[in-house]
Parts: C-alpha cells; structure tokens; sequence
C-alpha cells in the first residue's frame, strides 16, 4: 500500500518552549537543535510531549502509524545538550495514549531524557522493538555532489524482518540488508522517477512509492510493517 498519505493534513500542535521566569538568557539567543519525528507504533492515535522542566511543553498531539512531523523539514527546538546555569534545555520525551476524554492517558512510553546538540539535525522514530515501545534517534547527515544527485536513507522498522532492502524496480537504486531498528547511510542516486519498493530478507517485495527523486534534495525511506513510507529531509 502507498503511504503517500502520510503527507496529508492530521491535528499537530506545536507548542512555543518557554523558559523559567529567573532565566537570563533571551530565548532567541539559546542554541538551536533541529528534529523530524516519524511514528512506527501500530496503535491508535497518541501524543507525543517533549518536556523542558518546568518550561512549556513541545506536544505534537495525535500521530498515528507511519505518519511524520514535521511534514518536510524539521521543527526548530532549543538544544538540549548543553543545560545552562538553571538546568532548563534537558529534554525528556513521553508517549501518551487517551484512547477517551472521560479515561485517564495510559503512558505508552515513561520519559526518556534525550539529547539534542546545538545545530544538529536528528531524527528520532518510535515503535516497537521486542515489544516494548521506544526510540530510535539518529543523526541526519547528508551532502550532494551535484543538482542532479539525491540523497538516499533506508530504516528498517518493521519488527517483522530482521533485515530489509530498499530497491527500485529498475535496479538503479539499491540499500540492501539493513537491519531492524538501525539505518543505513546516506546514498546518491541520480534523480529521476523511480518505483520504489520495500524487500523482505528473501528478496519478496512488500509496499511500494512512486516518485521523482529531486536533484539537491535528500529523502529517508522507512519500512513499517510491510509498507513502506518516506519524508523530505
């Protein structure tokens, strides 16, 4: 099945990360650090909230399975990695799940102090390793050679296929034998209109995309399920 959908409108909110009231230091003078968040957790809608302390909290409320945030790009949040003198700037991260508005939020997942480096790009997905419901953060770099080139990752997050393959049709482009809950590397590939497929271990094709890889421009394929969704670095 195509997951083109996943670029549809669903309800996001992003909240603005405040600071403490005895905080010197400017909100527009903090290190910035730059996150996209992908869902591979097959459950019903849940919320996802990055907690400053005693700051606002960044909620992105209602994902749902192999759908992304921000739709392309990355949201700009304060970095993490460096706390100042008031111990604002740690971030933990909590899943949240409020299957009625008359029940209490069942935590999907407790809170996780995650780092985020001044001036990185990172993205982090969710889903479920050996049953339980955690996290994968890893590093977005990337580089082209030319205004023809696109970059290329493949990660593996379906916990039904201890590796996978990203391939198209045509042969021209190939990640193969990527684990599950690990990435492969960017890769270069000429741009144009490609079939694009998941592989299982045995070579057997599962979903597919059809798209014009642009030149200059860098996607991260994922394998949920056994389909296979995408979004624009």
């Amino acid at each position: 099945m195509k997951r083109l959908l996943i670029f549809a409108l669903f309800a996001t909110t992003l909240l603005a990360v405040g600071c403490k009231k005895d905080d010197p230091v400017n909100d527009e003078d903090r290190p910035r650090t730059f996150l996209h968040v992908l869902s591979a957790i097959q459950a019903d809608t849940f919320d996802l909230t990055l907690d400053y302390f005693n700051s606002d909290d960044v909620v992105i409320k209602d994902f749902v399975y192999g759908r992304n945030f921000p739709i392309v790009g990355y949201a700009d949040l304060e970095a993490s990695g460096t706390p100042d003198e008031f111990d604002n700037g740690k971030l933990y991260a909590m899943l949240s799940y409020q299957p009625f508005l008359n029940m209490d939020a069942d935590t999907l997942m407790e809170p996780r102090a995650i780092v985020l480096e001044a001036d990185e790009k990172s993205t982090i997905c969710y889903g479920d390793s050996l049953g339980t419901i955690t996290y994968l953060k890893v590093k977005d770099e990337y580089s082209f050679p030319n205004d023809t080139t696109a970059a290329v990752r493949f990660i593996n997050l379906s916990n039904g296929n201890a590796t996978a393959s990203l391939g198209s049709v045509s042969g021209a482009v190939s990640i193969p034998n990527v684990n599950f809950w690990s990435e492969s590397q960017f890769m270069n590939f000429s741009h144009g209109q490609y079939q694009l497929q998941f592989l299982d271990a045995n070579g057997a094709a599962g979903g597919s995309v059809s798209l014009w890889l642009a030149g200059g421009t860098a996607y991260t394929f994922y394998a949920v399920g056994n389909s296979l969704a995408y979004f624009i670095n």
